[in-house]
């Protein structure tokens, strides 16, 4: 038997291993973030509790079950359990005893359930009595955060007009909690561009390009998942695509480790809109750094293929094949060197590529040194 209780929604299931598919939907679905209580297995139990902050979504079109909830089996439904299941009768019925404000233990008001359970109708009914879409449970997030995780828009919409009806600065509001995210943070985390733009209309200039605690932007946020549409809705707005964190790193930055030939697309849509590949981060790391021989070959010819189909291309293919021909050089050079070790006798390197001279011979070539020649490669 699965239910949750009004604290938190503790998600239990009891009895057979059988079917624990609803509370892993619930879990693995959910876009907002999480934090999990007491989790552990016991006896034929799958899963004991857990606590769901942010979004609560079940895929697949699967209906949150009234039976889960203790208020329900005692026919006494209490205000935030209707919120969670959509019951507009049983919720009408809740608040004629019930504060409309009235919080359970996490802080949270009916309004904050039903946001995070994407129940329209009862966050219309609860907006028009006057339920503050401001109000912070105590994790920091009022129900308007939950909208913008959630990437609902139509539900974004109900919360915003009712916001700016007490803080007409609704949209800039950060959460109360150590990540202190503004809404625009948290939909750009996530991929519905109708949400950025209703957010984008609303929000003031400084907004578009805020940090939060962990030193994302909004861009930074879309950039790193290379989410084009939200991309360009905040280009447009004025963010920079070379928008750094606190350790001075871009999103390409992010979308270059550990970059993969099927992953190219990603690196390639920052680029096409005028990413650096030679900014630095603070550890003096530019994306190009990370990438291995044959990624850095393949994004090379796919950003020349759109430049020529731009007609922005001023590189043939022969000056192609050399380019590549030098980076293999300079590779092996520089896998040499690191092996002999810049303390070798009589061995001399420099410093802006780790190329080897010896004694009156520099085989420098600066055409391969390695930041002219990714300035080469991905030249934008």
């Amino acid at each position: 038997m699965l239910y949750a209780d009004t604290s938190g929604l503790h998600i239990t299931m009891q009895g057979q291993l059988a079917a624990p598919l609803a509370v892993l939907v619930v879990l693995m679905g959910l876009p907002g973030p999480v934090s999990l209580r007491a989790l552990r297995v016991r006896g034929n139990t799958a899963l004991e509790q857990a606590q769901v902050v942010g979004v609560l979504r079940l895929r697949g079109g699967a209906v949150y079950n009234a039976s889960w909830e203790p208020s329900y089996k005692e026919g006494q439904p209490s205000a935030w359990a209707a919120a969670r299941v959509g019951d507009l009768d049983a919720l009408r019925r809740a608040l004629d005893s019930q504060a409309l404000d009235a919080t359970d233990e996490d802080g949270r008001t009916p309004l904050h359930w039903a946001t995070m359970a994407g129940q329209q109708n009862v966050v219309a009914e609860l907006l028009h009595r006057g339920c503050s879409a401001l109000t912070m449970d105590a994790h920091g997030w009022s129900p308007l955060h939950c909208a913008a995780s959630s990437s609902d828009a139509a539900l974004l919409k109900l919360l915003l007009q009712a916001g700016q009806a007490e803080n007409p600065a609704v949209a800039d509001i950060v959460t109360a909690d150590d990540r202190a995210a503004t809404p625009l943070v948290l939909a750009c985390g996530k991929n519905s561009s109708e949400v950025v733009a209703l957010l984008l209309e609303a929000c003031s200039n400084a907004t578009v390009s805020r940090r939060d605690a962990d030193g994302f932007s909004p861009i930074l946020r879309a950039g790193v998942q290379a989410r084009t549409e939200i991309l360009d809705l905040l280009l447009a707005r004025g963010a920079s695509i070379d928008e750094l964190d606190l350790q001075g790193n871009s999103s390409l930055h992010y979308v270059c480790q550990g970059l993969s030939k099927s992953r190219i697309p990603l690196a390639l849509s920052l680029l096409q809109r005028g990413a650096d590949p030679l900014v630095e981060n603070h550890a003096g790391d530019t994306p190009v750094d990370y990438l291995d021989l044959d990624v850095a070959k393949a994004l090379s010819r796919e950003l020349l293929a759109w430049k020529r189909s731009q007609g922005l291309a001023r590189r043939s293919e022969e000056e192609q094949a050399s380019i590549e021909q030098n980076m293999a050089r300079s590779t092996m050079e520089s896998l040499a060197s690191s092996f002999e070790g810049p303390d070798a006798p009589g061995a001399v390197f420099h410093d802006c590529c780790g190329q080897r001279a010896d004694g009156d011979t520099d085989v420098h070539d600066e055409a391969m040194c390695t930041r002219v020649r990714a300035n080469v490669q991905l030249e934008t």
